[in-house]
């Protein structure tokens, strides 16, 4: 059958390709490169869809199941991905500057290099923080227990109190970071997430 991937305001048609399903279809798109911006796939099952370098600005994945799909490096920017279901994705690298995210499932989502400014992450299954001496702050799982992105770098809690303290050489003190990290942890606490570092973890 045909699948047609349209503008979710004027209604034209984005791409069109004869294939079984709407997943297969955003694959093939991605995969050559097609503009998707502004593309309506709300409530669309995108489950473990390979969309690295994906251009998805403004586009409506709201409801949308994005469940452990690959989204390394994908333009997001803007997007509607509220109430989405990205358990298990990877959005290392991700554009997601003003995305909507309004309670989207990011349980056990790769953040790593995520681009997150101005993104509304609220009620999202991460914790922000806001922009701490203008950076964005939020805490959030990797691989089952707490970490901290703050502007583009991911520290674990113990690091990032370390690094943003003030003695590191090349940045100095960020005094607005610590207490932004102390009510992280107090969140992460409150919903139970793993905090410390397990023992057995040497990454």
């Amino acid at each position: 059958m045909i699948i047609e991937i349209k503008h979710h305001y004027s209604g034209a048609i984005l791409f069109s390709v004869e294939v079984g399903s709407l997943r297969a279809a955003v694959e093939i798109a991605v995969s050559r490169n097609a503009d998707l911006g502004g593309a309506y796939l709300g409530c669309a099952d995108l489950g473990g869809a390979y969309l690295e370098n994906a251009y998805l600005g403004g586009a409506d994945l709201g409801g949308a199941n994005l469940e452990n799909a690959y989204l390394e490096n994908a333009y997001l920017g803007g997007a509607d991905l509220g109430g989405a279901n990205l358990g298990g994705a990877d959005l290392g690298g991700a554009y997601l500057r003003g995305a909507y995210l309004e309670n989207a499932d990011l349980g056990g989502a790769n953040l790593e290099n995520a681009y997150l400014e101005n993104a509304d992450l609220g009620g999202a299954s991460v914790i922000p923080a806001g922009s701490p001496n203008g950076w964005t702050t939020v805490g959030w799982l990797r691989g089952g227990y707490l970490s901290i992105r703050v502007g583009c770098r991911d520290k674990r809690l113990a690091d990032a109190r370390d690094y943003w303290s003030g003695t590191h050489k090349r940045w100095g003190a960020r005094h607005e970071i610590p207490p932004a990290l102390d009510y992280i942890e107090s969140v992460a606490r409150l919903r139970g997430w793993a905090v410390d570092k397990p023992a057995e973890d040497t990454a």
